[in-house]
């Protein structure tokens, strides 16, 4: 089993029922059991995430073990690493004085850029939240803890606990993300722009990016505007050099697996160019919650 939760990771986490504080009932054994004073209980899986939703909460996510299996191999590969170093960088510049912040990475998935932060601040402990277990069962690293919750029904934490957090390619929900942060902190999310993997969606006929940059852009201030103080976006390009294994994993770790035949998608994979040449390309937008 992943690490125990900390004391002060459990200290901010709340009923998704009825909103009390949860507290943990059962330290002394190996299945960590959290309570609250109206008696609602939630066991830690042994997989290491703990499962927080409530009754209004989506019970389902759109990942399959495969999709989880091949984004996890994908990351692990480390092509986004230089990406993943970046916005790490950036929340730790924002961190200022505090050497020990507390984090969260809303929409986490396989904690991927969770693990950078705890890198890049190794005295930090992170959150992780995501929808899906399949996903954050991958997510095990010391310092992140990983929570399965709705952003949309509203993330089991209580108010202005966080010292900062990443929403890295996941979706957005502005008046919940400024209820977990603390006054001032940052908020970094990031979004793909049209370049992002345009060879591969282009070889493979994917569903487009589907908006203009400046259209994105838009779309993240109207979520957030109304919560946030905007401060900077900083574009992230560079080039990939991928297998043909790694472009299958880029185009079936995600939505596009729904819809793309896998027999025609290895036939067009085998028809490109070995090693196959793409580029990524992100904007990352910095916030301070009010």
């Amino acid at each position: 089993m992943s690490e125990p939760f900390s004391p002060r990771v459990v200290d901010v986490l709340k009923c998704p029922y009825c909103g009390m504080n949860l507290r943990l009932s059962s330290p002394a054994v190996s299945l960590e059991v959290f309570t609250c004073d109206h008696g609602h209980t939630f066991d830690r899986a042994r997989q290491g995430y703990l499962t927080l939703l409530g009754k209004h909460s989506q019970q389902k996510t759109a990942d399959t073990l495969d999709m989880v299996m091949r984004r996890a191999r994908f990351h692990e590969a480390d092509y986004y690493a230089p990406f993943a170093a970046e916005i790490a960088g950036q929340l730790k510049a924002e961190m200022g004085e505090n050497p020990t912040p507390l984090l969260g990475d809303f929409g986490a998935g396989t904690g991927y850029y969770a693990q950078a932060l705890i890198a890049a601040m190794p005295e930090a402990q992170c959150i992780a939240l995501d929808l899906s277990k399949r996903a954050l069962q991958r997510a095990k690293a010391l310092g992140v803890f990983c929570i399965v919750a709705d952003t949309w029904a509203g993330f089991p934490l209580r108010d202005h606990v966080l010292d900062g957090a990443i929403n890295v390619f996941a979706p957005r929900n502005g008046e919940e993300f400024a209820r977990d942060l603390k006054s001032g902190a940052p908020l970094i999310v990031s979004t793909p722009t049209q370049k992002h993997m345009h060879e591969v969606r282009s070889a493979a006929e994917l569903i487009k990016i589907g908006r203009q940059d400046h259209e994105k852009r838009e779309d993240v201030r109207s979520k957030l505007d109304r919560y946030f103080d905007f401060e900077k976006t900083t574009l992230t390009e560079f080039e990939l050099v991928l297998s043909g294994q790694d472009v299958e994993d880029l185009v079936m770790m995600g939505p596009n697996a729904y819809h793309t035949n896998l027999d025609e998608l290895r036939a067009t994979i085998t028809a490109l160019p070995q090693p196959f040449h793409v580029t990524f390309s992100v904007e990352s937008h910095l916030y301070h919650a009010r």
